[in-house]
């Protein structure tokens, strides 16, 4: 290539770059302008988001080491509902779930190892290891007749602890909600494509590809943290996610990441014998549809809800019809019989 040519490329390239960051600003603006927002965004981010009062705070002891961090409201004898949440985010986000739910359950919404205030232990970070430390949770509090709600990383480390602890599963578990979340091909959306391709730089140098991923500046971080949505998100909601994610380590983001990638558990679905509810928004480019509308199919009995317009971020995008459809989902699911010795 000649230097005039490699020229005329690069100002191509700046100009496209040039464009897009414009494109950013303007998207931005609009977005603030048409919701309404303050110039004090993170803070009434904050406060949409705050915890609920009277919340309690308690730390268990992983398999390997680590510290297994939780938040749980409501009363400690009522039926549990365990809430865990996908990479990059932590329990905060499950914080308008957590006032919802409280009147009538007992909510625990976990730090995943890596992610809020839990730390990994000696193994690192997996699948395998996010499905222990689900069954830790629900052996070291002695819960019985829970229900698991698995949003996205969160729902595969349940697919995992399905079949890892399979006794666990059916001594204390009454049901299981899988949401915005994959079997399969976890790198197959539009959105989340970009983690395939770069498996490789990523897999070598893993903290810089987190690093690169969540240093993007301003509007075009904004524009990158909105296609997580579905239609015409809050930037309330687009700052909630950026203030998880910049609190995220990057050895977290981007291990657990990678981890996913060879993510296959369609097997263990399909012997799946308590009550399934799979929920997806209908423009959810991280996880799309067609992967909920997969593990309805898989799961004997398996039922599903689309969110019409609605993106990955279901807990903050729908929260009136999350807590709603978790409520009567919980309600529906009667304590398991234990099945009796066939006759002779």
């Amino acid at each position: 290539m000649s230097r005039k040519q490699a020229g005329l490329v690069a100002g191509v390239a700046a100009g496209v770059m040039s464009v897009g960051y414009s494109g950013a600003k303007v998207l931005a603006w609009a977005d603030r302008r048409r919701h309404g927002v303050s110039p004090d965004l993170a803070a009434d981010a904050a406060v949409d988001l705050a915890e609920p009062v009277g919340a309690r705070h308690r730390t268990l002891a992983s398999h390997d080491g680590g510290r297994i961090h939780l938040v749980e409201v409501g009363d400690a004898g009522a039926p549990p509902i365990v809430l865990l949440h996908g990479v990059t985010l932590s329990s905060v986000v499950w914080n308008h779930q957590l006032t919802d739910l409280a009147e009538h359950h007992r909510v625990i919404a976990v730090d995943l190892r890596g992610h809020g205030k839990s730390s990994p232990g000696r193994e690192g970070y997996g699948v395998d290891q996010l499905a222990d430390d689900i069954a830790t949770v629900l052996r070291d509090l002695d819960l019985m007749g829970a229900i698991l709600v698995g949003h996205s990383m969160g729902g595969m480390a349940v697919m995992n602890f399905c079949r890892r602890h399979a006794d666990v599963l059916y001594r204390r578990v009454n049901g299981i909600v899988f949401m915005s979340t994959a079997a399969s091909d976890v790198a197959s959306g539009p959105a989340s494509s970009p983690f395939r391709l770069g498996r490789l730089f990523a897999e070598k140098s893993p903290e810089l590809a987190a690093k690169a991923y969540q240093g993007v500046p301003g509007d075009l971080g904004y524009v990158m943290l909105r296609l997580g949505f579905g239609k015409s998100p809050s930037p309330l909601w687009v700052e909630q996610i950026r203030t998880m994610l910049a609190g995220t380590s990057p050895t977290a983001v981007a291990r657990s990441t990678l981890a996913l990638l060879d993510h296959d558990e369609r097997k263990v679905l399909r012997s799946l014998e308590l009550p399934v509810l799979v929920m997806v928004g209908t423009s959810d480019l991280v996880t799309p549809v067609r992967q909920s509308r997969l593990i309805a199919e898989l799961v004997p009995g398996g039922r599903l809800d689309e969110l019409d317009g609605a993106g990955h971020l279901l807990m903050l995008e729908r929260r009136a019809e999350v807590s709603g459809e978790l409520l009567m989902f919980a309600a529906a699911c009667r304590p398991r019989q234990p099945k009796r010795p066939a006759r002779r």
